[in-house]
């Protein structure tokens, strides 16, 4: 996610917005707005994906 979207616009767009980190944390605002659209694209993946038939002997 970091190639089509590098860093320092998201570090930009982050404090334009005011949300820069208060405290430490796990997850900062920046991996934060690379977590959100992943585990969105995962969910709409896994939405998808059926597992294969079992025939049973």
């Amino acid at each position: 996610m970091t190639r089509p979207c590098p860093s320092e616009p998201v570090d930009r767009v982050v404090s334009g917005a005011g949300r820069s980190e208060n405290r430490q944390s796990l997850l900062s605002a920046r991996y934060t707005v690379y977590f959100v659209p992943a585990m969105c694209s995962l969910r709409a993946w896994l939405s998808h994906w059926r597992p294969a038939p079992v025939q049973l002997a």
